[in-house]
């Protein structure tokens, strides 16, 4: 049984990122895929571990069985995360666009607060 790798990123005061490489060790072998529990949590009672499952042969997973393919999937999710927050500035730019052309609310506008 290996351990199992995930990189993320922590942003502190300076602004600088920091990256962090969370281990995750095997606690159990299955034919597809392993169980997996945070290094820190190996020791505690099997009753309050985070267990994921992780598969073996998934493109996408939690962590990875090496740093290298941890690392890769770390730049895959910051890129598509760019990509989200580039699409939602984009739409928030057209909206507050079209508010500053606006005198007040549409006319036609109606507040229904039985939805709420």
């Amino acid at each position: 049984m290996t351990d199992h790798y995930r990189y993320s990123t922590a942003w502190f005061e300076d602004g600088k990122p920091r990256f962090w490489l969370d281990r995750f060790v095997c606690v159990k072998e299955t034919e597809h895929g392993y169980w997996v529990v945070p290094d820190w949590q190996k020791s505690y009672d099997p009753a309050f571990q985070e267990r994921r499952w992780v598969s073996k042969t998934s493109r996408k997973r939690h962590c990875y069985p090496t740093r290298e393919l941890a690392w890769d999937s770390y730049c895959i999710r910051v890129r598509r995360r760019l990509s989200y927050l580039e699409r939602d500035l984009a739409a928030a730019q057209v909206a507050a666009e079209a508010v500053s052309l606006m005198q007040g609310p549409p006319p036609d506008f109606t507040y229904d607060t039985s939805l709420f």
